[in-house]
């Protein structure tokens, strides 16, 4: 199936889109039902205020493109991968996301209550005011993530690597962070989040 340049206020039902390649598409507030993305590469697209309900993005390539406001229910995102693209105000429910690589983007706004990430790695992403709760992300890679004023109440960070992530908004007293690694400079940020008196000397 080959999918129209522009398109708004319209719903697409269990379209195969399997290994397509979709390039700078303009869609606003289209809701896509069971369509299949499996191995797609989205090149330049911005998708705004979409939903997408149980579709599948297993082994999809998205660069450089926008979901803005977009809401994903049901969906499978296993071995996806996103360079450069942005999330901003998005949400995904009742999804799981494993083995995802997120390499650089806005992601800021964003609402992952509950989500669980599977073997997922995220570098030099901004997560700015995004609403964690219950986050799953127990040995995930977290490199470079701007997490400032995020939400993390009782997340699961244990064992995961944030090294250079900010993580001023991280208290350990309501997120999971055994074993989780970090810098020094970071220790100091988390220990102070947990009331010490950190001094030098």
């Amino acid at each position: 199936m080959e999918l129209a340049p522009e398109l708004s206020d319209e719903t697409i039902t269990g379209a195969d889109l399997q290994s397509e390649r979709i390039e700078s598409v303009q869609y606003a507030r289209v809701t896509f039902i069971d369509v299949d993305f499996t191995d797609a590469t989205v090149l330049a697209c911005t998708f705004t205020d979409c939903t997408f309900r149980r579709c599948e993005f297993a082994g999809s390539t998205h660069r450089n493109s926008a979901y803005l406001g977009c809401q994903f229910t049901g969906c499978g995102f296993f071995a996806a991968s996103y360079d450069g693209c942005k999330l901003t105000g998005s949400r995904i429910k009742s999804s799981r996301l494993r083995q995802v690589k997120v390499r650089s983007g806005a992601w800021d706004f964003m609402t992952l209550h509950n989500v669980t990430l599977d073997g997922c790695s995220l570098r030099d992403v901004r997560m700015t005011e995004s609403d964690l709760t219950g986050l799953k992300a127990r040995g995930v890679q977290l490199r470079d993530v701007d997490l400032t004023s995020a939400v993390l109440a009782d997340a699961d960070l244990r064992e995961a690597d944030l090294r250079g992530s900010i993580v001023y908004s991280i208290d350990p007293a309501e997120t999971l962070l055994g074993g989780a690694i970090v810098t020094a400079q970071q220790a100091i940020v988390l220990a102070a989040n947990l009331g010490l008196d950190v001094r030098a000397d």
